[in-house]
C-alpha cells in the first residue's frame, strides 16, 4: 500500500484538480450562454420593430422566434471559433463617422446650383 504523506490539515490534491476542471468547462458554458444572450436581445427588438406591437400576446411569439434565431447564430460563431474583440480605436472612429456625414452633405448641397441647370424648352 502506497504510504501516505502529509497532514489531514492538508486540502487533497485531487479535489483541487476537479474543481478547477469543473469551473473551466462552466467557463465556456457561460461565454456561450451570454453570447447567445447578445443574439436574442437584438433579434427580439427587431421582432418588436417589425410586429409594431408590444401586446403579452405577441411578445412570448416573439421570444420564441428570437430564441431559435439565435441558437443558430451562435452555433455558427462558436463552430467558426470567430472572436470579435472592440477596440477602442474603432469606437472614437464609428463616433466621428455620422459628424463626418452631415458635413460633406452640407457642402456637396452648397456645391448644388439654386436653380436647375436645364431649362425647359420653350414650345
Amino acid at each position: 500500500m502506497p504510504e501516505r504523506t502529509g497532514t489531514l490539515s492538508e486540502p487533497d490534491r485531487g479535489s483541487e484538480k476537479r474543481a478547477d476542471v469543473a469551473t473551466s468547462m462552466m467557463l465556456p458554458i457561460a461565454r456561450r450562454a451570454a453570447a447567445w444572450l447578445v443574439w436574442w436581445v437584438p433579434l427580439m427588438l427587431f421582432w418588436v420593430i417589425l410586429d409594431k406591437s408590444i401586446e403579452s400576446d405577441e411578445l412570448p411569439a416573439g421570444a420564441g422566434a428570437a430564441a431559435l434565431g439565435a441558437f443558430p447564430a451562435e452555433l455558427a460563431f462558436y463552430q467558426a471559433a470567430a472572436r470579435f474583440r472592440m477596440r477602442t480605436e474603432w469606437t472614437v472612429s464609428a463616433l466621428r463617422r455620422p459628424a463626418q456625414v452631415v458635413r460633406g452633405s452640407t457642402s456637396t448641397a452648397r456645391g448644388l446650383p439654386s436653380r436647375p441647370v436645364l431649362q425647359p424648352s420653350a414650345p
